[in-house]
C-alpha cells in the first residue's frame, strides 16, 4: 500500500466504478460532479489521501503528448439531481487541435454558446444516455427554444 504521507494533489485516474465530488459549500443547496470509472480528476491533498486510501484512484502518469485538456476530463459531470455520464460523442464537432469532448453540465454550455445546432446535437446525444440529466436538457431546450423565437 502507499504511504499515505507520499500522497499529493494533483491528477488521478478514477478506478472505482463511480465518484461524487463534492462542488457546493457549506450553506448552498448541495451541488456535485459525478465521476465515473476512468475520469481523470484534479485532487487536493486530503481527497487525493481518502480516495488513494480506499483504492478508489491510482496516479495519473506524465501524458507522453499534450494533446488537450488533462484536468478533470474523462467522465465528470455536474448534476444536482443525480443522473449517468454522458459518454457520447462530441455532437458540435471539435474546435482547436483537440479531442476531449465536453461531459460536464458547464463544459457542454459552454461549447454550446447560443448556437441552436450544436444545443440540438448535444440535446439529442444526452437524450440516448440510459439517465439524461434534467438540468443540461432544460439548459440545451431553453437554448433551443430561444434560437427558434419562442
Amino acid at each position: 500500500m502507499t504511504d499515505l504521507n507520499d500522497v499529493k494533489a494533483g491528477e488521478y485516474e478514477l478506478v472505482a466504478q463511480q465518484w461524487r465530488q463534492v462542488t457546493s459549500k457549506p450553506g448552498e443547496p448541495y451541488d456535485y460532479v459525478q465521476h465515473r470509472r476512468g475520469a481523470i480528476v484534479t485532487l487536493d491533498v486530503a481527497d487525493a489521501r481518502r480516495l488513494v486510501k480506499a483504492g478508489a484512484v491510482k496516479p495519473v502518469k506524465a501524458p507522453k503528448a499534450s494533446g488537450g485538456r488533462s484536468a478533470g476530463d474523462g467522465g465528470g459531470q455536474e448534476n444536482p439531481g443525480g443522473g449517468q455520464e454522458n459518454p457520447g460523442a462530441n455532437p458540435g464537432g471539435g474546435q482547436g487541435g483537440s479531442d476531449e469532448k465536453p461531459t460536464g453540465v458547464k463544459e457542454i454550455l459552454a461549447e454550446v454558446g447560443e448556437d441552436a445546432e450544436k444545443a440540438q446535437a448535444f440535446l439529442k446525444a444526452e437524450q440516448a444516455t440510459d439517465s439524461p440529466r434534467s438540468t443540461l436538457v432544460k439548459a440545451l431546450e431553453a437554448i433551443i427554444a430561444k434560437a427558434a423565437g419562442a
